[in-house]
């Protein structure tokens, strides 16, 4: 039988309302001595947040939680999921992203109040029927081995954000259409051929990805290279859609859906079709070691090893400017999707730019207590010491917390889980916290990862190459980070 935990005994004795548990230091605990399953007694609980550790099973207890409104189970290595989810008609938010999980029961026919879904990142082969979740507004299936949307997925009228990407998905419904409030979707990574180009007809529709599939139109493939602009995409599938329901549809046929999967030059030539798109390029990418006098090293101390981020890998890119500050924002953006994504919230990996003729080489990278280094954080005004950099974030991080009425911390700060700090918050000593940090010759503090960048070596504008840094906690996902990056 599982031993008793301090923080379950605390939150029983307090009657708490929510509880997050998460970090090394559980996942230990878990390991050791099991879950406490005393947590299913906290029936005042209506957010519960189990991240970042080796939970394989959850008990199908989890129903007496019946006033449970957020559930977050991310990161950890959940092989199944319990039935009684489904009996949780109070659920507004459910995060099962980033486990071993490969089947979904059939668990959404009665919760009415669900409005997020996140199933990213696991081996899930088949969804059950969706029809059921009325109130859903976000669903997120990205990173699974899917073949097929979940039934139901249509008929989702709330639905405003969609994304199945890096699954085998190989058909699309034709009624996709009806999903009136729709503003972003992302298909992109899948094996479809063909794509419904009565998708146009989503009026709030403004992001639509589609890359990275092997769609037999051309004109089509090189429309989804444009990620970012879709407005020529959408006026392609608006014309495919009226020149479909010209020749052979009947005219009282509103919800007709023409799927691409002609040649353009098979087309009739008397169509019109929009102009190309101007201004996409692919860029022309070299790969190569630095040479002889570069002289570009990184020193990584054996201390890091035991720290959060075990490994690093760094690579420079050349010929990159950015003239404006939409062009560098823009940039900024695909490095936090990055984060979101691949680093799965910054847990997994961190992506650190930094200017290359602001660095002076070698670099070491090391753990070090807080107090023993200087930083001079990003889009800050002071340099400081570690210490003070981390009290700081954390007394803001709270402030934050407690302004948006949140459980838990947003933005950068809900990245100060990553670092073993729970007991420094706790105690609000942070001068031994063991962090890791990227140090130039001068010597320079010009990263604490997953945390900030030094403003001194920040992206501006004009940069004509820069330094990319990839602190990573697992050598198995060393490939794949790159392969996203890349």
């Amino acid at each position: 039988m599982a031993r008793e935990w301090g923080i379950v005994s605390t939150a029983l004795q307090e009657g708490k309302h929510e509880l997050v548990i998460s970090g090394k230091e559980i996942s230990e605990m878990i390991e050791t001595v099991g879950l406490d399953q005393r947590i299913y007694d906290l029936k005042k609980l209506n957010f519960l947040e189990i991240s970042h550790t080796c939970l394989e099973f959850l008990s199908e207890d989890i129903s007496k939680l019946s006033n449970l409104a957020q559930l977050c189970l991310t990161s950890n290595m959940l092989k199944a999921v319990p039935t009684s989810l489904g009996s949780l008609h109070c659920l507004r938010s459910l995060d099962l992203s980033f486990n071993n999980i490969s089947m979904i029961p059939d668990i959404f026919n009665h919760l009415p109040n669900l409005s997020s879904l996140i199933l990213s990142g696991n081996k899930i082969q088949n969804i059950p029927s969706v029809q059921g979740l009325k109130s859903l507004h976000e669903f997120s299936a990205s990173k699974n081995q899917l073949t097929l949307l979940p039934e139901g997925v249509e008929l989702l009228t709330n639905l405003a954000v969609l994304d199945v990407s890096y699954n085998n998905i190989s058909n699309l419904p034709k009624d996709l259409f009806n999903l009136s409030s729709l503003k972003s979707a992302n298909f992109s990574e899948n094996s479809l051929t063909d794509f419904p180009a009565n998708i146009h007809r989503c009026r709030k529709l403004n992001v639509l990805k589609i890359h990275g599939n092997p769609f037999k139109d051309n004109r089509l493939k090189r429309l989804s290279v444009d990620e970012h602009s879709p407005t020529a995409l959408l006026a392609y599938l608006r014309r495919l859609d009226e020149t479909g329901s010209k020749k052979g549809k009947k005219a009282n046929d509103k919800n007709s859906s023409l799927k691409i999967s002609t040649e353009p030059e098979e087309m009739n030539n008397s169509i019109t079709r929009p102009p190309e798109v101007t201004g996409i390029s692919i860029p022309h990418i070299v790969i190569q070691r630095p040479s002889d006098d570069e002289e570009y090293q990184i020193n990584q101390t054996r201390s890091v090893k035991t720290g959060p981020r075990p490994y690093i890998v760094a690579c420079t890119v050349h010929g990159v400017e950015f003239p404006s500050e939409t062009k560098l924002k823009a940039f900024l953006r695909a490095q936090e999707n990055w984060h979101r994504d691949i680093g799965q919230m910054r847990h997994h990996a961190t992506l650190a730019t930094h200017d290359l003729q602001l660095i002076r080489f070698p670099l070491v990278y090391t753990l070090k207590e807080a107090k023993s280094f200087l930083i001079h954080p990003l889009n800050r005004s002071v340099n400081g010491t570690g210490e003070a950099f981390l009290r700081q974030l954390v007394q803001e991080a709270q402030l934050d917390r407690k302004a948006r009425k949140q459980t838990k911390f947003s933005q950068v700060y809900r990245y100060l889980n990553v670092l073993d700090i729970e007991s420094a918050i706790a105690s609000n000593v942070f001068s031994d916290v063991l962090v890791p940090i990227v140090v130039d010759s001068t010597p320079v503090v010009i990263s604490v990862p997953p945390l900030t960048n030094s403003h001194h070596t920040r992206v501006g504008y004009y940069c004509g190459f820069y330094r990319l840094l990839i602190n990573y906690n697992n050598l198995d996902d060393y490939q794949s980070k790159i392969h996203f990056l890349l």
